[in-house]
């Protein structure tokens, strides 16, 4: 992505834990959807392109559950599935 000047974004558990082992991307969002979330768009709708240095995104107000938009069921294939589960947690 970088030899084509994009962006790179990474969140999820593994950076949440463990940010030093990804000093490549250009932003890291750290934590669980809320405050944090919304400033990373904020930044990437106001300033287009790659950040001078990383920048680390670090969730302080946690959205409540009740709010996580709903995933995307339908664009999923079921009928390629012989067995399926669906798991959400929060926390």
């Amino acid at each position: 992505a970088h030899c084509l000047g994009r962006t790179t974004v990474l969140g999820g558990p593994s950076v949440s834990g463990c940010p030093d082992y990804y000093p490549e991307f250009d932003y890291l969002h750290i934590g669980e959807l809320g405050d944090a979330t919304e400033q990373l768009f904020r930044i990437i709708d106001s300033h287009p392109g790659r950040p001078a240095r990383q920048s680390r995104l670090t969730t302080r107000e946690r959205r409540p559950l009740t709010e996580f938009p709903v995933p995307a069921y339908r664009l999923a294939r079921l009928e390629q599935y012989f067995l399926g589960s669906v798991q959400f947690s929060s926390g």
